[in-house]
């Protein structure tokens, strides 16, 4: 067993009394040496171990964070990190996402749980194969209460993914499903619109520039194609984009205003990079933008060249999404990100500083390291 929680729910379970006994066999400890008195090396580079944490998509701004070798209710999170749900009921089903984070990044991973209430002969109910009208999917879902309340699933357009809620049976749309698998089959499969697809990089590494529509921002943006398992939101060109997704256009953004200069921006900032933004994910006032690395300008607390790494994923702040800033999407080369690091994590608000790369640019913030600048700097404000 994982540990004591995950012993005792087990025997709960199964109507099991435990029993402490003394153990019959004892090990000796080895002899140790004595701890030497000059400082211990530093340890030996690698991975960094990360921090496992669940949590469970809920229409709360907040979502609860789950940690491991803690038991909630009937859902436990094992010393190792995995997540155990026992006797699951109608109101466990969602989407819970599993989160490792360590010094050099984040990464995210979901997993829906779908709770299916069977018929005496032992087979899930299911609804009958219907054509299912895309517009469906776009409508908000009714939450009024006519029945008995149920969780059901429906397409969340902002989001672009399928999510819980519950449903008071009033039937004013359609928009709300029994399963996750339902969900997506009627909203995310072939007979969704195209414009309405997320960009898909594809795990193959045959890079070249394409297309996609972005459904919240309301236009089309470049993302790097791997050349494999992508859908049909992905063009050749702009033109292309834009007369295959005439959605109405976004309103007239101001151009993003840099508050301070380059110098001052370099020397505030955590680190500075070239990179070519591959994906953005949306969500409400924050989001997370995706770079393929071509140069690390300065990492103070990240390990960026250290750990080889090659791609990074930098949280955003602050984020108005009708008219973002700093805006990624204008440019279509490699980009000047400078931000600050908080827990280990690279993130970038409003007034950070993104600017299109170019020569001239990178050969300025190159001898500016050169000469120290920032330290200079620091000491003329001391």
């Amino acid at each position: 067993y994982y540990n004591k929680c995950y012993m005792d729910a087990e025997a709960c379970l199964r109507g099991t009394r435990l029993t402490t006994v003394p153990c019959k066999h004892i090990f000796t400890w080895p002899d140790t040496s004595p701890v030497p008195q000059e400082t211990t090396a530093r340890p030996t580079p690698g991975r960094p171990r990360p921090d496992i944490t669940w949590e469970k998509q809920s229409e709360r701004e907040e979502n609860f964070i789950m940690r491991p070798d803690q038991m909630y209710g009937n859902v436990v999170v094992t010393n190792i990190g995995q997540l155990v749900i026992y006797n699951a009921r109608h109101e466990d089903a969602g989407i819970y996402t599993c989160t490792a984070r360590n010094a050099a990044g984040l990464l995210r991973a979901d997993f829906p749980l779908s709770v299916v209430r069977r018929e005496p002969g032992g087979t899930p109910r299911t609804g009958s194969p219907q054509p299912f009208p895309s517009a469906e999917c776009l409508k908000e879902p009714d939450r009024r209460r006519c029945e008995a309340l149920e969780v059901r699933w429906h397409f969340d357009a902002k989001q672009g993914s399928c999510l819980t809620f519950r449903y008071g049976g009033c039937g004013a749309n359609r928009n709300h499903f029994e399963t996750y698998e339902e969900c997506q089959a009627a909203c995310l499969g072939s007979t969704r619109p195209t414009c309405l697809l997320p960009m898909v990089q594809g795990p193959c590494q045959n890079w070249e520039p394409r297309w996609a529509y972005n459904h919240l921002l309301k236009q089309c943006h470049s993302f790097v194609y791997g050349g494999c398992e992508g859908n049909t939101n992905n063009f050749e060109s702009k033109e292309t984009c834009e007369d295959v997704c005439p959605f109405p256009k976004s309103l007239q953004c101001k151009a993003c205003r840099l508050k301070t200069k380059m110098v001052l921006s370099l020397c505030r900032s955590d680190f500075a990079i070239v990179g070519r933004l591959m994906e953005i994910v949306e969500d409400q006032d924050s989001g997370i933008a995706r770079f393929a690395l071509e140069d690390v300008l300065k990492d103070e607390k990240m390990g960026l060249k250290f750990f080889n790494i090659k791609y990074l994923e930098v949280t955003l702040t602050d984020m108005d999404w009708s008219c973002p800033c700093p805006n990624m999407t204008a440019e279509d080369g490699p980009l000047i990100i400078m931000g600050e690091v908080h827990d280990g994590m690279a993130t970038l608000d409003p007034s950070s500083y993104v600017r299109a790369a170019n020569d001239k640019r990178v050969k300025k913030i190159y001898e500016l390291m050169e000469k120290k600048t920032c330290d200079l700097l620091n000491r003329f404000q001391d």
